[in-house]
């Protein structure tokens, strides 16, 4: 519970920075001295507002994407909660 904790503390700060991370899963979350963070950011995108939609990009790992990602539909943010919940699942 404290890795999902710190990972949620980590979706604050990108939230906050209109930044959407796109491929999250467990390769992409490292853990040391107890201390879980996101890392990867190649195919983050900086965005005006992170509930808007975005353009059709098929990136990721396709185990972990979202429904909207892998049906090529336009996306937000949440996707990177479908990929979390995908990677603590």
């Amino acid at each position: 519970m404290s890795f999902l904790r710190n990972i949620c503390e980590g979706f604050k700060v990108l939230q906050q920075n209109n930044v959407i991370h796109r491929d999250i899963k467990p390769a992409n979350i490292l853990i040391k001295n107890g201390v879980a963070k996101i890392t990867d950011f190649g195919f983050a995108r900086i965005v005006d507002n992170v509930d808007d939609k975005v353009a059709h990009t098929f990136l990721g790992s396709p185990l972990y994407m979202s429904p909207e990602i892998l049906a090529k539909k336009e996306f937000s943010a949440k996707c990177d909660v479908w990929s979390l919940g995908m990677t603590f699942y």
